[in-house]
This record gives C-alpha cells, structure tokens and sequence, in this order.
C-alpha cells in the first residue's frame, strides 16, 4: 500500500453531472470511504515519533495544508506481482483511517487468508491497530514490514524488525511496486487535477487497466 500526493484535483475542476463509467472497477466508492474517514476516531490514534517524524499518519499537519485542493491524492495498493488491486481518493493528508479502510477490504475480498502487508509506515500501523484494540485484523494480517529502500528511514530497530530481507514470506520482493506504479500515473496528473471527479476517475482507471495489461505481457 501506498499513497501519492502528486495526482490531486482542485476544487475549481468542477463536480460531477454523471457516475464515472469505470465505477468500482478499482476505486472506492467516494462517499463510503468519505463516511468511513469521517467517522473514524484518528484523534485517539498514537503516532510513534521515535521512530521517524513522519507526516503520513498525523492528523493536525493534515488539517490546513490542501485547502484548494478536493482531492489531495490517490491511495492504493497492488499485488506481490505488479497487478493493481484497490485505489480511493484522499481528502487529507495520509491519515492511517486510509489504509485501514483499504485493509478491511482486502480481508473482505480474500476471506480468511492471511495477508502480508507492505507499507512505508507499517510499524505505525501496526501500533495503532493494536492501540485501536482491531485483534481480528492483525491475527490475519501479517505487517510484513516497511519496503526496502524506505526502510532506511526508519530507526535501526524498524530497520531490524520491518525490513523485508528479514522476514518470512517476503524472498526478494522490494516492496516497492507502488513506487513503480507512481511513476507511470504521475504522467496523467497535470490533466487529471484539472478534471471533475467522474472523468478523472475513468481516466485514472484506463490508465491502471493499461498498465496491467502490459504487467500480463511481460509475465
């Protein structure tokens, strides 16, 4: 999981007079993540400072810094293989509610099977699932750890115990294919934050189901 901050829209793009016609294929539905976020208590989540000053997470630097902005970013994730999974659209800053939301889907959509989670803050999120009481989701997520070139950003305890050369499961996965996703959809952002909400959302579509489609040509 990761997300970007270069592929936001502004306010003055205009709303939506239809429904984007890629609806569902990989984003959320706004207005279910909108209420989730809303209702989700990120005032009582501890953020671990010891670790690095991340601003991903804190909630009081997410207040004032996109005010002309609608949508900050994209937040999404994708498989071991390159394969884009699930996306939604930030109104903050990267509050942890975000990849929660995200999680809670991928528990609903892979049932009982236990997923490895790669995550620039995943020893954050770790903390807070479990300062959150959320046992259920940590006894089937395993919090892999922290990919590979960010974990040098991390204290040398994160870097011991998050890195993915030293957990099992991981072999040489990076943990870096949303960084290589990135790249490619960073192309699409000075059109797309001009945009409203529906057409931005099916050119971004478009643009993920390209990508995949050339992910499947080179396996």
């Amino acid at each position: 999981m990761d997300g970007v901050f270069g592929l936001c829209r502004k306010k003055s793009a205009g709303v939506s007079v239809r429904p984007p016609l890629f609806s569902g294929v990989f984003f959320e539905e706004q207005q279910a993540v909108d209420e989730f976020v809303a209702d989700y208590d990120t005032f009582g989540q501890i953020i671990d400072k010891g670790c690095h000053e991340f601003l991903a997470g804190d909630t009081l630097r997410s207040k004032s810094r996109y005010a002309a902005l609608d949508e900050t970013a994209v937040f999404g994730s994708i498989c071991r293989h390159e394969f884009p999974q699930r996306f939604l659209n930030m109104k903050h800053g990267e509050r942890l509610a975000y990849p929660v939301y995200l999680l809670k889907k991928a528990h609903q959509n892979k049932g009982d099977k236990c997923l490895l989670l790669l995550y620039d803050i995943a020893c954050l999120l770790e903390t807070h699932l479990k300062n959150r009481g959320h046992l259920d989701m940590l006894e089937k997520t395993t919090l892999g750890g922290v990919p590979i070139f960010h974990v040098y950003g991390h204290c040398a305890f994160c870097q011991l115990t998050y890195s993915p050369r030293v957990l099992t499961g991981c072999g040489l996965t990076d943990g870096e294919a949303m960084e290589r996703l990135w790249s490619y959809l960073r192309r699409f952002a000075k059109s797309t934050k001009e945009m409203r909400p529906s057409h931005r959302i099916d050119v971004l579509t478009s643009a993920l189901l390209h990508y995949m489609h050339q992910e499947y040509v080179l396996i």
